[in-house]
């Protein structure tokens, strides 16, 4: 009896226990919810926002005057605007603004056009700095020097001394004078024309203007009849004061600048002519007075010219080589002459 009852109460739990379990594998179907008369309805999603228009991207700037040398021998061109010692340099060329690591920078040359034209010649920054690495502690300084290009303009002037020899010969027939002596000059050398070149070098043409005087000495070696019917030489002191101004054609063709000097070489040369006034004066000698005499002197004129123009400092100078004949009085001068010329 007692097992009869323990058989039957677990059967009516097991049984209960498998109604249990299937009423939860029967779905149950909910009703859709009716809405609550007093709920708000749902606000619609506000529209999406419409991007703004891109900007338009500004015209790329000109290339300027600026050069940016590489380490790596290449060479970019255009307007420094910025440039940070030991950092970098952002130079603005026709295809943008480029930002260039310093380590990567030889040297930059900023023109008179530059926003950084303010920038004295030959300026010369630098920046130490100190860092820890696996390696140890390093120290350097890294630094740059800005160079103004100063770019020349139409015209020029300089002063220029030049010496050299003279030759002369009586002009009169029966008469037989010859000159021998030397002397220097010191002339005002003015230049004008087209555009000079630039820093990349060509071609100038244009007027040249001439104005100074000089002093020249030597000796009149004549021939003059002896008591035996022959001749023989005689010679006296001679100075000769000229002034006067050459004019003409003048022509320059330059290379290209040295990036290390800043500077610029060339060669030309000058034809035109020669007009000025001559006073000669003779020393006899043997206690008799001298003689002075005063004469036009006029001419052709070329020179050979070897010009150099500095970028950085403006300066010119000249090394040249100039020749003239000029008709004085009764005698025919000829000059072979050289120097130099400097502002």
């Amino acid at each position: 009896m007692r097992r009869s009852v323990i058989v039957g109460m677990g059967v009516g739990i097991l049984a209960f226990s498998a109604t249990g379990v299937a009423r939860a594998q029967v779905p149950i179907l909910d009703e859709p919810p009716t809405p609550s008369p007093s709920a708000p309805a749902p606000a619609a999603p506000p529209p999406a926002a419409t991007p703004a228009p891109a900007a338009p991207r500004p015209a790329a700037a000109p290339a300027g005057g600026d050069t940016v040398f590489m380490r790596d021998g290449s060479v970019m061109r255009g307007t420094v605007v910025r440039q940070a010692p030991g950092q970098f340099v952002i130079i603005r060329t026709p295809q943008g603004e480029q930002t260039i690591s310093w380590d990567s920078v030889s040297r930059v040359v900023v023109s008179a056009g530059s926003p950084l034209s303010g920038v004295a010649p030959g300026v010369s920054t630098s920046e130490s700095h100190a860092n820890v690495g696996p390696g140890g502690v390093g120290v350097g300084m890294s630094g740059e020097h800005v160079v103004k290009l100063n770019k020349p303009g139409n015209s020029f002037w300089q002063i220029a001394i030049d010496g050299g020899f003279q030759f002369g010969t009586s002009l009169k027939s029966g008469e037989d004078f010859k000159f021998y002596g030397g002397g220097a000059d010191f002339t005002f050398q003015y230049r004008v024309g087209g555009q000079f070149p630039d820093e990349n070098g060509g071609s100038w043409s244009g007027f040249g203007l001439d104005l100074g005087g000089g002093v020249f000495g030597g000796a009149v070696v004549s021939k003059v009849p002896d008591p035996y019917g022959g001749t023989t030489s005689q010679g006296e002191g001679s100075l000769m004061e000229t002034v006067g101004g050459s004019a003409g054609y003048q022509f320059f063709h330059f290379g290209k600048m040295d990036d290390d000097d800043l500077k610029q070489h060339g060669f030309g040369f000058f034809l035109g002519g020669k007009v000025g006034f001559a006073n000669t004066t003779v020393f006899p000698g043997g206690g008799a007075p001298s003689q002075s005499q005063g004469n036009a002197q006029y001419g052709p004129q070329i020179q050979l010219t070897f010009p150099e123009y500095n970028f950085g400092s403006t300066k010119r100078a000249a090394f040249y080589i100039s020749a003239f004949v000029l008709p004085t009085g009764d005698f025919l001068f000829a000059n072979i002459q050289a120097g130099g010329s400097f502002n």
